[in-house]
């Protein structure tokens, strides 16, 4: 799933979506590895938001 269409589906901007991912991969939650994956890499951390 793309950024663009994860933005459509929750209702909201790819620019939005795109920022929320740097965050949580700022703080060690997840991993961008592509534009259509994402590593989990703290799980609780995940389940906390």
């Amino acid at each position: 799933m793309t950024r663009a269409d994860l933005a459509s589906y929750l209702g909201t901007t790819p620019e939005t979506i795109s920022r929320r991912l740097s965050v949580l991969e700022d703080q060690g939650v997840i991993q961008q590895l592509t534009n259509k994956q994402i590593k989990i890499l703290d799980m609780n951390g995940l389940l906390l938001i």
